[in-house]
């Protein structure tokens, strides 16, 4: 019975032929294989025959040493070397859109960019609408009056003509001069109203400003 020289796997890159002896002088030749792991191998007799009948028939066993002594024993891998790639199949259709996602969180915020270049200068606006008249021949009118003790009188201010009154008031009140009344009387006066409660004459200052409109 002749010895069978049984494939085993090597290194990668490594090359490995076994050839194996069946009957009279039989050779079958085994691929090499490239693989870091064992490769699960396929164990297998073959018959010598007797008297020439039923040479080479091959049975598969599942064991080494379970071939009898007109057998000869054959291995080989059950993974072959790994074959070349193949061409690119061509492109698929375009699936259906798949359903939106959930929305993520909002990312930091970035850096301030650089300012930009100044614009030119915009064009002329239309011309606003006109406003109201302005005030001119601005001036300040006074008047006094003498009060008795216990009188009630009124100094009334009037604006030269032509003018309006803006505005007016009194001064150097004394606490005998009791103010009822301060503020403008036309368009174009102004009148304030004391009463003397002490036991002196008294004289009310009242002021009056002035000025023409338009």
């Amino acid at each position: 019975m002749r010895s069978v020289r049984a494939l085993r796997v090597v290194r990668r890159t490594a090359v490995v032929a076994a050839v194996m002896s069946v009957g009279a002088g039989v050779a079958i030749a085994v691929p090499a294989v490239t693989a870091d792991e064992a490769v699960p191998q396929i164990q297998a007799c073959v018959s010598r025959g007797l008297l020439g009948i039923g040479k080479g028939s091959i049975r598969i066993v599942d064991r080494p040493g379970a071939c009898t002594s007109g057998e000869n024993a054959l291995v080989w891998n059950q993974r072959g070397i790994q074959g070349p790639i193949g061409p690119t199949g061509p492109q698929g259709a375009v699936g259906p859109q798949g359903v939106q996602g959930a929305q993520g969180d909002q990312g930091p915020q970035g850096v301030q960019g650089d300012s930009g270049p100044q614009g030119g200068p915009g064009e002329v606006g239309p011309q606003g609408v006109r406003g109201p008249a302005g005030l001119s021949n601005h001036q300040r009118v006074t008047a006094s009056r003498q009060i008795v003790p216990g009188a009630v009188i009124e100094t009334r201010v009037a604006c030269p003509a032509g003018t309006v009154v803006l505005g007016g008031g009194y001064s150097d009140a004394t606490p005998d001069l009791r103010l009822s009344e301060n503020g403008p009387s036309s368009e174009s006066s102004w009148a304030v109203t004391f009463q003397n409660t002490g036991q002196t004459t008294r004289t009310s200052h009242v002021s009056a400003t002035c000025a023409t409109v338009g």
